[in-house]
């Protein structure tokens, strides 16, 4: 497989959305176990992520061939910014986690990064089929 497919495939994507590190004082882990308890409550940050997942995994499955490259990469864009206003919501809306200390932290701001270039390179070069 070439660097290339590996790193815009959709599943590298949302693989690395659920391996984003989170910590705080009173709890930490991976974004996965905030984004299913957040499901289960309903919460924002969850609903905008799940609907960001389940828009660039239809992109992947439905726009498939050459001819629908314009949609395919408008709907890669439109849930990569879910996934993101997901993140922003998360830190934004749960007052536990002290930013300052997370920007300090070696393996979250990592993980954070990492998801930052896979989305940035999936949104800029298109997938191959």
């Amino acid at each position: 497989m070439k660097l290339r497919s590996v790193i815009t495939h959709p599943y590298t994507l949302v693989i690395s959305f659920f391996l984003v590190c989170i910590s705080g004082q009173p709890f930490g882990g991976f974004y996965f176990n905030h984004f299913v308890m957040g499901l289960y409550y309903g919460t924002v940050y969850s609903i905008t992520g799940g609907a960001g997942i389940l828009i660039i995994l239809f992109g992947h499955f439905k726009f498939k061939g050459p001819q629908n490259q314009l949609d395919a990469g408008f709907i890669n864009l439109i849930g990569a910014l879910l996934m993101i206003i997901s993140l922003f919501l998360f830190f934004y809306l749960t007052g536990n986690i002290n930013i300052s200390a997370y920007i300090v932290q070696l393996l979250p701001l990592l993980s954070l990064l990492a998801f930052c270039i896979l989305v940035t390179c999936f949104v800029l070069i298109l997938p191959e089929r």
